[in-house]
């Protein structure tokens, strides 16, 4: 199954083992690199950031991550990533993972 980021108005391929690859408006390709840019998870955050529910790869993958925004359209969970050697939570822009059956 393949899974798309879609992050303001910028879409990204999300792979099985978390590499995220990526292609800007002006042409720019990241080739994807599960060793230096990876998806290892996701996080579903409280009205005071505290951390309430949290999502492995596999769950993301799986589809059971449901409802990524609040219906007035804040973030409800968010994306947690691995680059340069740091996790991070992706906080804004909104953001949404899309599963395709392919």
């Amino acid at each position: 199954m393949k899974a798309t980021i879609r992050t303001g108005n910028e879409y990204m391929q999300l792979h099985e083992d978390g590499a995220i690859e990526r292609t800007t408006s002006d042409g720019f390709h990241v080739a994807p690199n599960a060793s230096r840019w990876a998806v290892v998870g996701a996080v579903g955050l409280n009205n005071f950031g505290n951390i309430v529910e949290r999502f492995s790869l596999a769950d993301i993958l799986a589809g059971k991550v449901s409802g990524w925004l609040h219906k007035n359209g804040k973030q409800r969970v968010h994306l947690v990533d691995f680059d340069h050697g740091a996790k991070r939570i992706w906080c804004n822009p909104t953001h949404e993972v899309y599963l395709v059956k392919s």
